[in-house]
């Protein structure tokens, strides 16, 4: 009887450990935001900011992605990195925070040629990675530290520090960050009808996401690699499992951002009339269960491209309207 008395007491307090663990855990409606002030003056317009991986430092493309403004952590103006056209479409952060990868352009002849460079944050010293051409992929960075893109539209190249190249074939094709070792440079993410392949650079089959049901705009992966955020033409945004391949659909969210700990999603929900959007607001998902916590209630503030600093308590992201960065902190609310 004591023995059956005892492991009813071991049972109930592990239970209750279980219960407080599971209610400590980070939930989106434990978080409110503490304050939303801007950080950019008026007179400067930028737009879809990004954070540096040690949160030093936020990048931002100017008028019509025309040029990349580099500022610090408070908003201050450093210098333009470039004042290139297209320079600030797609751009992205090294691990180190040294570098930025995006294209130049150049037209001749009326004809339009994009190179894939890399921009030396420290001095602004651009080098050329690629030919100039009239198909090329935004450039991303590999798992191991390289520059890679995609050139008429089937071959894969690898740069710096020394350059490879490989024919894929595709039809249609993205790609993102893997942070698994086991993968030498990322995954590259094929649609296939009503589905998605997930595929290493060498073209071996890793692994199929089903059900997609149109088409594949971006993927992101978590930190922890372990879920995929696929955003979906006329679906809106879709959490995958990666290691099971199941699907879950999480409503029309935009600009969706990874928190830190991968266990969050920022996101973007707006109304338009197709022509105007009349609002924006940013919102907190929870990928575990679903469910979202409104963060911003600014009508004259069109919120997009949130971006996390390290702490996981911070964002920074842009008015689409005025030009202007804006930095939200959150607080954790008591239950």
């Amino acid at each position: 009887m004591m023995r059956s008395n005892s492991r009813q007491l071991f049972v109930a307090i592990l239970a209750g450990w279980a219960v407080l663990f599971l209610s400590t855990q980070a939930r989106p409606q434990q978080f409110a935001v503490s304050s939303e002030a801007p950080i950019t003056a008026d007179s400067l317009f930028l737009m879809q900011p990004r954070v540096s991986p040690d949160g030093f430092w936020i990048a931002a493309a100017g008028p019509n992605f025309a040029g990349i403004a580099l500022l610090d952590s408070t908003g201050s103006l450093i210098r333009w990195l470039t004042r290139a056209e297209g320079a600030g479409y797609a751009f992205s952060w090294s691990e180190d925070g040294r570098y930025l990868l995006t294209r130049l352009y150049r037209t001749e002849n009326r004809r339009r040629f994009a190179a894939a460079v890399l921009i030396s944050v420290p001095d602004g010293r651009i080098t050329q990675l690629s030919g100039w051409t009239r198909r090329l992929r935004p450039p991303r960075w590999t798992v191991a530290g390289e520059c890679a893109y995609f050139e008429e539209a089937d071959r894969l190249h690898v740069q710096w520090p020394r350059p490879v190249s490989a024919r894929v074939q595709w039809e249609r094709y993205l790609y993102a960050r893997y942070p698994d070792r086991f993968f030498s440079l990322f995954l590259m993410l094929r649609q296939e009808r009503e589905s998605v392949l997930l595929q290493d650079p060498r073209g071996v089959f890793s692994g199929r996401i089903p059900a997609v049901g149109g088409a594949l705009l971006e993927g992101r992966f978590s930190p922890g690699g372990a879920r995929l955020a696929l955003e979906v033409a006329g679906r809106g945004l879709l959490l995958c499992d990666v290691k099971s391949g199941s699907v879950s659909a999480l409503s029309r969210w935009e600009d969706v951002a990874w928190h830190p700990r991968g266990h969050l999603l920022a996101a973007v929900k707006s109304t338009s009339d197709g022509l105007v959007e009349h609002s924006a607001e940013l919102f907190l998902l929870d990928v575990a269960t679903g469910r979202s916590l409104q963060l911003t209630h600014t009508p004259d503030i069109l919120e997009h491209h949130p971006g996390w600093f390290p702490d996981g308590k911070t964002l920074v992201c842009g008015d689409s309207r005025s030009g202007r960065l804006y930095r939200i902190r959150l607080v954790r609310q008591e239950r």
